[in-house]
């Protein structure tokens, strides 16, 4: 069987997108061992609805980290969730989660082990990026950004087999975050 171009898109998109998930979703759990949950208020809910994802972060912002041979995600209809994708010598992945800001508790219960966690200023209410351990040791890149401002928290994920987490993507990366908070409403 011949593994075409989509295939092998289709399985890095579901790969990226568990591990992605999986680490923008976690929340520590409380003391019983179960994971908080914090249901939003009426009025981050209403925030939460002038927000769209896909004007955050537009597909040229993409293309100052991830390349020009940007693919867009086809899934316009959700506001909350935007996707990026270069193909070339090795897939790299932009996405953007808009979630409630309320509850948010910051690298928490992330593992230091996996993750380096600098806390950032200037990037809204209460920003820290994650820094994977494994890229540094040459394995595949993966940066993550929480802010929060107002009502609003912003989960930036960048994933990528050929482009390492050197001083300039970073600062590509914490530039594309700094835009998309300065474009929330």
């Amino acid at each position: 069987m011949q593994t075409t171009r989509r295939q092998i898109l289709t399985l890095f998109l579901i790969s990226g997108a568990v591990t992605v998930t999986s680490l923008a979703g976690a929340t520590p759990p409380n003391s019983a061992g179960k994971a908080h949950a914090v249901r939003p208020s009426p009025a981050t809910l209403a925030a939460l609805a002038r927000v769209d994802a896909w004007h955050l972060v537009t597909k040229a912002d993409a293309a100052t980290l991830i390349g020009n041979t940007v693919l867009k995600s086809s899934q316009k209809q959700n506001k909350s969730f935007c996707f990026y994708v270069a193909m070339g010598d090795g897939l790299s992945h932009l996405m953007l989660m808009v979630r409630p800001g309320e509850g948010y508790r910051g690298a928490a219960g992330i593992s230091t082990a996996n993750y380096e966690i600098k806390p950032l200023t200037g990037f809204g209410d209460k920003a820290v990026m994650l820094i994977d351990n494994q890229a540094r040791r040459g394995g595949r890149s993966h940066l993550v950004l929480y802010l929060v401002k107002g009502k609003v928290r912003l989960d930036l994920m960048f994933d990528s087999l050929r482009i390492k987490p050197t001083a300039a993507t970073i600062n590509t990366f914490k530039a594309i975050a700094s835009k998309a908070a300065s474009r929330l409403p």
